[in-house]
């Protein structure tokens, strides 16, 4: 029953023991149940799938770095044809078909523009530019950029790229003119 504490005045209320047993058989069954259920070894991650795709006429096992535009329906990637000469290759992953696209011998490393719409790719110092999904690449610069060694869309209008270690320089897609960018 409750009692009153003569000397602190609080109320204490003394139970049986048979509950306090109950109390801690439970405490001890929901520990057990815990440590039954969460102290197993963690379960293995997925392992990942390498994804083989047989592509006929090209070499594939040559395939360059792949790029993805922007709604992840296309994805480009470098390869080389039959021949053994540098080609672009865009993957419709809807439709799951591929085809190689036009004009684009001797391009390395395509990239999708921001909106999707374009695609670029470069060859040592010249860049090249196509709409997606079936445009031939043109050249955007008309000189050689002194050898771009990464490039990568700034906007649908220009292309960032940088031709040496300390070097950017920002490529105009309509007029090709190139300028250069102070980093210091």
């Amino acid at each position: 029953g409750i009692r009153d504490d003569l000397v602190t005045g609080v109320q204490t209320c003394a139970l049986p023991i048979w509950m306090w047993g109950g109390m801690v058989g439970v405490l001890l069954v929901g520990l057990a149940l815990g440590w039954l259920f969460f102290s197993s070894a963690p379960a293995d991650p997925p392992t990942p799938r390498l994804m083989e795709v047989t592509m006929r006429g090209y070499e594939s096992s040559l395939i360059g770095l792949p790029h993805a535009s922007p709604d992840g329906r296309y994805w480009a990637f470098s390869a080389l044809d039959s021949a053994a000469a540098p080609i672009v290759i865009v993957w419709d992953m809807i439709q799951n078909e591929h085809r190689k696209v036009p004009d684009s011998e001797v391009t390395w490393l395509p990239k999708f523009s921001p909106s999707g719409e374009w695609m670029a790719a470069r060859n040592n110092g010249l860049i090249f530019r196509g709409r997606v999904p079936n445009g031939r690449l043109l050249r955007i610069n008309s000189e050689w950029a002194g050898g771009v060694s990464a490039f990568d869309w700034k906007d649908d209008e220009f292309i960032i790229y940088s031709s040496g270690s300390q070097d950017l320089r920002l490529l105009s897609i309509e007029s090709g003119e190139v300028t250069q960018l102070d980093v210091s």
